[in-house]
């Protein structure tokens, strides 16, 4: 009976060592069979680092980029469905991801369950630095909206209808439009 017993315990022990990488092969298994091909298909042609260019700064395309987010947060919280904004925009209820057409409650619930799983990625790498903008301030100050007003003297009066300044300047285009006052 001892020998049973402590067979049993010895087995118990083995499979609740081994039963944690279990689940981790499951759920990499998932992802690798229900999100990847998604992302690949419907999203990595604006949020990859490979991409023509990364729509808000969203990388798609690696685990850390995914839990860094872009513009708006994190786009993965493992374990937090209400706080990933993947889940969001895949609802259309914030953002509308993939703008073309709505994808199938059924991909949208696959990837409620992979963050409930606690998003398990293979994916390995950094999240691409995006280039630096060269910021010209010389040519800045010379762009029209940083240039203080400047006082212009109204045109002269071409009828007794303009009375003051502001209704110079406006016979003045009217006139030029080939228009008069209504």
């Amino acid at each position: 009976m001892q020998q049973v017993l402590f067979r049993s315990w010895l087995l118990v022990l083995l499979i609740s060592g081994a039963a944690p990488s279990l689940w981790a092969d499951a759920g990499l298994d998932f992802f690798e069979a229900k999100i990847r091909p998604v992302l690949v298909e419907h999203c990595y042609s604006c949020h990859a680092a490979e991409g023509k260019s990364v729509k808000g700064g969203l990388f798609l395309d690696s685990r850390a980029g995914m839990q860094q987010g872009g513009e708006s947060g994190p786009a993965v919280v493992p374990h937090r469905v209400d706080e990933s904004l993947i889940v969001e925009a895949l609802r259309y209820e914030s953002f509308e991801m993939p703008p073309k057409q709505r994808l199938p409650e059924e991909i949208v619930n696959n990837f409620v369950k992979w963050i409930e799983m606690g998003a398990p990625d293979p994916r390995d790498g950094e999240v691409p630095k995006s280039p630096e903008v060269a910021f010209d301030l010389s040519a800045a100050r010379e762009f029209w909206a940083f240039q203080p007003p400047r006082k212009h003297a109204p045109p002269a009066p071409e009828s007794k209808w303009a009375t003051s300044e502001v209704d110079q300047f406006v016979e003045h285009e009217l006139h030029q439009q080939g228009l008069g006052p209504s």
